[in-house]
């Protein structure tokens, strides 16, 4: 299966000589491999992330192979069920230089900040990417899906939200909101 995504991914590359980022991930769905050894994964490390991240590594190291005057970012999600928090760490799962993880935690609470007891998990996730990734943007949500047209009060934990973001590695913000706006953060 690799080295069919591989093949894909550079042809992906090759008509895009100019491009910076290449994204390899997950579909915008919350279901994940169940075999045997991701659920080992899942146990050992605390986050389907950490599976995630190897393989994205492995793609990382062929781009750097493959393509060794080109600087790209190989960029993934850790979404759904890759936002979960790694609880476990050891050399395999840290990003290699050229990776680039976003970081959507879409079950948070954004009536609030980061640090607030309601967003716990949220937070020791951006806190555990930030220990194994140096390439770490946000995808935040500002807008309440199930009454998208109606607004949702998350400017009074916005100042909070950033800071946090911040203090983690994360350098670039995009808020989905009812104007998809994006903002960006300087370090």
């Amino acid at each position: 299966m690799y080295s069919k995504i591989y093949e894909n991914y550079k042809k992906a590359l090759d008509a895009n000589p100019t491009s910076l980022y290449a994204s390899i991930s997950q579909n915008d769905v919350n279901s994940w491999c169940e075999c045997d050894r991701c659920k080992q994964s899942k146990a050992k490390y605390g986050s389907d992330l950490a599976i995630l991240i190897k393989f994205v590594n492995k793609v990382a190291k062929q781009v750097k192979i493959d393509y060794p005057n080109r600087e790209l970012f190989v960029h993934t999600f850790s979404y759904h069920k890759t936002s979960e928090a790694i609880t476990y760490f050891d050399d395999s799962i840290i990003c290699e230089d050229n990776v680039s993880v976003m970081w959507a935690p879409i079950r948070a609470n954004y009536t609030t900040g980061f640090k607030d007891f309601s967003n716990k998990s949220s937070y020791e996730a951006l806190t555990a990417l930030n220990k194994i990734c140096n390439h770490i943007s946000a995808w935040t949500y500002d807008s309440h899906f199930p009454a998208f047209f109606i607004t949702n009060n998350t400017f009074s934990g916005r100042h909070e939200r950033y800071e946090t973001m911040s203090e983690n590695g994360v350098d670039y913000i995009f808020d989905q909101s009812h104007g998809n706006t994006n903002q960006a953060m300087s370090i």
